[in-house]
């Protein structure tokens, strides 16, 4: 008997994967790397920053600096529509967040170069990318998750305090925000990924979608540095708040539905970030935990779209806020932020791809542009411990640290409005003989 099995081309099955699973890895990895970046490089003492100029160490520019790049730079890659191009993007990227770890910079300036680094190497991720659903979510999966785990990259390694104002004897430059070592690999796999794709995959973008992307980052600075601040009471923030989800709506509203619809999205999870995750010794199985479910809820997103079912999710993840400080709810709170949480946004944002490769870094970039929930939520600011436990060497293995209950309140009424808002941009009676494509 003859055997009539037909030989494998084996470096042509090898060469297959690549090209199927370059740009979700690709997007993956510029994605979570750019967020790290824009995180780590954040000074200890922005909450001193007062006047306009100011604003330039705070998270928020941190965040705005890297989308305004991020978009930018996306742009004149689509336009272009080259390969090379993409990237050497990625590479220059890479260099830009390893800068200071061959060059001295302070920890000022250092906010803008790493958050520019960051956009850059994310607007080639993202370029590489867009082809299709999967890199897409991929991109989303790698900014997102690293800003909901960020906190728990202190288990593995030790953060270098960075202080925009320092004292005679104290260090003037910082290091690089991301370790030479993963910038560098994050760059050799996207500009795999960009060599590789094919002319076909290159995104496109509306005049919209620009003016979107780069109009609403600069809304919610000036809306921070006027309204929202640190310093800020509790009426003014509010206020910053109502305002920066009438002009996110407003933008949604002006979009197609499918980026409008993601678009409001990131405004949710950003909301979620009124409430913080702390993560302590002995629980980095948790985070681990936390990841698959981040990885669940993107796939059960993938299988069956359920955008509704995951902002109701992260409605009640955010209203469980109310419940810190007392070791008596440890429980609830460990699962609500390391289970749920993490599911909620995989699934949300999952549900709601393929959209505007542009918007989509808009969206997912929307926890760091949007620091009002994060960063200036009003809080009652004393120099004592207010966790629920006696000591230091007495934490849970994770603790969530919340604001008042006006911003948690604030914060879950955000989320249901979105919930709201896009429930009725989606139901079919009301555009009955629209083209929404």
């Amino acid at each position: 008997m003859s055997d009539t099995r037909v030989p494998v081309d084996t470096p042509g099955c090898a060469m297959s994967i690549v090209d199927r699973c370059g740009p979700a890895v690709s997007g993956f990895a510029g994605g979570a790397v750019a967020a790290f970046a824009i995180r780590e490089s954040q000074v200890q003492d922005y909450e001193l920053a007062r006047g306009v100029w100011s604003v330039l160490v705070t998270p928020q520019w941190a965040g705005t600096a890297a989308a305004l790049t991020a978009v930018g730079v996306l742009a004149v890659l689509s336009m272009r529509g080259s390969r090379l191009l993409t990237a050497l993007t990625a590479v220059v990227g890479a260099i830009v967040i390893a800068l200071p770890a061959f060059v001295g910079v302070a920890a000022s300036p250092a906010v803008t170069l790493n958050a520019v680094g960051a956009g850059v190497l994310l607007a080639a991720a993202a370029s590489t990318a867009a082809g299709g659903r999967a890199g897409l979510v991929a991109v989303a999966v790698g900014v997102l998750g690293t800003t909901l785990f960020y906190g728990a990259a202190a288990l593995w390694r030790t953060r270098l305090l960075r202080w925009s104002v320092t004292l005679p004897d104290d260090p003037t430059t910082v290091p690089a925000a991301v370790p030479v070592l993963v910038a560098v690999t994050a760059a050799i796999v996207i500009v795999g990924a960009a060599i590789r794709a094919s002319p076909d995959s290159v995104p496109g973008f509306r005049r919209r979608d620009v003016v979107v992307s780069v109009g609403l980052p600069l809304v919610f600075t000036v809306l921070y540095a006027w309204l929202g601040s640190t310093s800020a009471s509790t009426v003014s923030w509010t206020v910053a708040v109502v305002l920066s989800a009438a002009a996110t709506l407003a933008a949604a509203r002006w979009l197609p539905l499918r980026e409008g619809r993601f678009l409001l999205v990131g405004l949710a999870i950003a909301a979620t970030s009124v409430n913080e995750a702390r993560y302590f010794a002995g629980s980095w199985w948790l985070v681990l935990a936390g990841i698959v479910l981040l990885a669940a809820g993107a796939a059960v997103g993938w299988f069956r779209p359920a955008p509704g079912a995951g902002m109701v999710l992260l409605a009640a993840v955010t209203v469980t806020g109310v419940m810190s400080g007392s070791a008596t709810f440890e429980s609830v709170l460990t699962v609500a932020y390391v289970g749920v949480l993490p599911f909620a946004v995989g699934l949300t944002v999952s549900s709601c791809l393929p959209a505007s490769a542009l918007i989509v870094v808009t969206g997912v970039l929307m926890p760091l542009t949007v620091t009002l929930f994060a960063v200036s939520a009003p809080v009652i600011r004393e120099f004592v411990w207010s966790n629920g436990y006696p000591a230091p060497g007495h934490y849970p293995l994770v603790a969530v640290a919340a604001p008042l209950p006006s911003g948690i309140l604030v914060a879950t009424v955000t989320v249901v409005l979105v919930l709201v808002a896009v429930t009725y941009r989606s139901s079919p009676v009301r555009l009955p003989s629209v083209d929404i494509r």
